[in-house]
């Protein structure tokens, strides 16, 4: 029995030494010293707007504007535990506040790579278009790293919040903070001509350090792809 139980304690500390390892060699799970550079960085700013706008430019990605073939204007916007912590630094220095250690605990950070993608058509035909080629269960996105496919781990896609992909792991949590970006505070899903969607991406430390691809798959199989290198365009990897 003594031994059995001592079996059952080193797989334990077998599974928690592994899940240690796995969060050290997780380039995008913040440092301490990440935390307090997000913050400084989101402290630049005076509105959640300004950061969008400025602070997250390069990482805002145009796949089409609305002058494409379908006029639909597509976007993809890139961010990470960096960016929420830099948001919510933002928002506190609106209000006149410091963000604290318990504030900083509340957010909903994980080490994933989050993408915001944010269709907009304009016109009665364009958001016709929206609607068909979009609408159901939504736009689906991967990440192409060479010959791998990389599904997403979690999309929110407004009331379907938290759907996991039957291909992807249920490990996720992250979306249940209800149907708002925490990165964008857009309401997620349809809005009159636009359609806003988010996923979460569980990356190898190499995609960070190579170019990659994302792939904007809409209902009807269409692939729109674009090019993207990470190292680049993510402040936690600069």
């Amino acid at each position: 029995m003594k031994k059995f139980a001592a079996l059952i304690m080193a797989f334990v500390a077998l599974i928690c030494v592994a899940a240690a390892q796995e969060s050290e060699n997780n380039p995008l799970k913040l440092k301490p010293e990440q935390t307090r550079a997000a913050i400084a960085f989101g402290k630049q700013f005076k509105s959640r707007d300004q950061f969008l706008d400025n602070g997250l430019k390069r990482q805002k990605l145009q796949i089409s504007s609305a002058w494409a073939v379908d006029g639909i204007s597509k976007y993809l916007l890139f961010f990470t535990d960096y960016d929420v912590v830099a948001a919510a630094s933002t928002a506190a220095n609106q209000q006149m506040r410091e963000l604290n250690d318990d504030d900083v605990k509340k957010l909903p950070l994980s080490g994933l790579l989050h993408v915001n993608v944010l269709l907009h058509g304009r016109g009665s035909i364009p958001v016709a278009r929206l609607r068909a080629n979009f609408g159901g269960e939504g736009p689906h996105l991967v990440i192409q790293m060479g010959d791998t496919i990389i599904q997403p781990v979690a999309k929110n896609f407004g009331s379907d919040t938290g759907v996991i992909p039957p291909s992807g792991p249920v490990q996720i949590s992250v979306y249940n903070v209800g149907n708002t970006s925490y990165i964008t505070e857009h309401q997620l899903g349809w809005s009159q001509e636009r359609l806003e969607v988010e996923f979460a991406f569980q990356l190898p430390p190499e995609a960070l350090q190579q170019k990659v691809k994302a792939i904007l798959i809409d209902t009807q199989g269409k692939r729109y792809p674009i090019d993207i290198d990470l190292r680049t365009i993510l402040h936690s990897q600069q």
